[in-house]
């Protein structure tokens, strides 16, 4: 853990993911409690540098799937599940971390879903 100012610089925070392993990440308990589907933009960092992310279940699964460089978990023993599935193939996990980076949340994809829905294209 790396205090927040020493991270302020945009080239540092991504050497920064870039260097970690992956990420654990919990979510408020309200957000748990009320399923909205929330991911952090973090989390999307990690996953763009190729590196898996462990979350806590905030009912994202519905729109992106939450298996393979990308793991949710509602509960302890369903951690340590994940953390042992990214340990057991790190490669693999990295490659579909990247691989879900690029398929739903790449500009081109977020940026085409918004101009369709304004009814843009």
């Amino acid at each position: 853990m790396r205090d927040a100012e020493e991270l302020a610089d945009p080239d540092d925070y991504r050497w920064y993911v870039r260097g970690s392993a992956g990420e654990l990440s919990f979510a408020k308990e309200m957000v748990v409690d009320t399923q909205v589907g929330w991911l952090s933009d973090r989390t999307v960092c990690y996953l763009a540098a190729g590196r898996p992310a462990i979350v806590q279940d905030t009912g994202f699964g519905s729109a992106v799937p939450a298996e393979g460089g990308l793991r949710s978990f509602a509960d302890v023993d369903g951690a340590v599940e994940a953390v042992e599935a990214v340990v057991a193939d790190p490669d693999e996990e990295r490659k579909r971390a990247l691989e879900l980076a690029n398929d739903v949340f790449a500009a081109e994809v977020v940026l085409g879903e918004v101009a369709s829905t304004i009814g843009l294209l």
